[in-house]
């Protein structure tokens, strides 16, 4: 049963956490990490909080950056693995 105290955001993590593995059951390891990581960064973000993502004292943050540079970084690759096919 829902909490009718949760946020649409609450209800995308395992939504995104379900599309990657459906896409890893696929074989298409390139969407998957994509999904993974939409999900991570629904859950990552709001914990670290927008005003703190420049604190790069902070492991959390490094974390974060990571994330949205693998995700730019997969997203880049599919384009042009899908204009190469």
């Amino acid at each position: 049963m829902l909490n009718s105290h949760m946020n649409p955001i609450d209800i995308t993590i395992p939504l995104f956490l379900v599309m990657g593995i459906t896409q890893l059951t696929g074989k298409n390891y390139v969407e998957a990490g994509i999904w993974i990581i939409m999900a991570l960064g629904q859950f990552v973000v709001p914990k670290v909080g927008v005003e703190n993502l420049y604190k790069f004292d902070r492991v959390d943050v490094w974390f974060t950056w990571l994330m949205f540079a693998t995700f730019i970084s997969l997203v880049i690759y599919q384009i042009y693995r899908d204009v190469k096919s």
